[in-house]
């Protein structure tokens, strides 16, 4: 169960991490900087 819950914790925090360093880096495309991140995540859990 431990593993179940941490997962999807770990996934968020990386997302948030990821998200907010492409904001600093790059604030004027940060919707491109999330849509690469969406689609990082989408081969992640391999849909």
């Amino acid at each position: 169960m431990e593993t179940n819950l941490g997962m999807p914790a770990i996934l968020g925090i990386f997302y948030l991490v990821r998200k907010k360093k492409d904001e600093d880096l790059k604030p004027s495309s940060s919707q491109f900087g999330i849509l690469r991140i969406l689609r990082e995540e989408e081969s992640l859990t391999g849909e």
